[in-house]
């Protein structure tokens, strides 16, 4: 179980998510793993269709730097 607002609380970005009207999410590989990004972010975004005040909804995620090389 992940510690309380440590950004992978599906509860707490819920709780912040609570009468926005826009928000711009940004997952991180390197820190979660990838396959814990590509879940946390459909969940953030199951839960976002949710929230009847949000308007908007722009995702991103960073690349994991250390697999991108340059030639």
């Amino acid at each position: 179980m992940p510690d309380a607002g440590s950004g992978s609380d599906v509860s707490d970005i819920q709780d912040a998510l609570h009468g926005a009207y826009g928000v711009y999410v940004n997952t991180d590989s390197h820190g979660l793993g990838e396959q814990r990004e590509v879940f946390l972010g459909m969940r953030i975004f199951e839960v976002a269709k949710r929230i009847k005040t949000l308007r908007h909804y722009v995702y991103s995620n960073l690349e994991y730097g250390f697999k991108v090389r340059t030639r």
